[in-house]
């Protein structure tokens, strides 16, 4: 008898054997073929299960005045991401001497920050979401939009946890 394991890495992937039950034996069948009979079959199933998505991006060209006064600047982000739905259950502030200021949202969803350097006319935006199927990309052009920036790099990261999945089923 051969473990599963090692029919996963002689016959990849995986999914393409099928693990049959006839009577008091288990069959491993590839494409109709018989590769193993066994009386007890031990299972591992890897995969990525998505949580979020985590989008950062870079805006600069930003319109000076907006991010020089900070309460404006700090007052259109929160509005830009309250209009787009998600859940504002917190929020932080901080103003910088003698200019710059950092701001963050806590969101039932998770959360959202806006890091700004007004002498370079520059925001670093984070924004992490459980809302799996939320489309955020409206939200992303509002702020861009009401900061005015005129350029914009944006990265996008699943945010994903391995799991495995162990279970042993033994005929008696």
């Amino acid at each position: 008898m051969r473990p599963i394991e090692s029919v996963r890495g002689q016959f990849h992937p995986l999914r393409r054997a099928n693990i049959l039950q006839i009577g008091m034996e288990f069959e491993v069948r590839v494409l109709g073929w018989v590769l193993y009979i066994f009386n007890s079959v031990e299972v591992r199933v890897n995969a990525t299960l998505k949580l979020g998505e985590h989008y950062i991006f870079d805006l600069s060209s930003c319109n000076h005045k907006i991010l020089m006064d900070s309460e404006r600047a700090r007052s259109l982000f929160a509005k830009a991401v309250r209009q787009s739905g998600l859940t504002v259950v917190d929020e932080g502030f901080y103003k910088f001497s003698p200019h710059g200021f950092t701001c963050f949202l806590l969101l039932a969803e998770s959360h959202a920050s806006l890091h700004a350097w007004p002498e370079y006319d520059y925001c670093a935006v984070d924004l992490f979401s459980c809302a799996l199927g939320k489309d955020l990309m409206p939200l992303i052009q509002n702020i861009k939009n009401a900061l005015g920036a005129n350029n914009f790099v944006l990265r996008k990261l699943d945010r994903e946890a391995e799991v495995v999945n162990l279970s042993e089923k033994t005929v008696p």
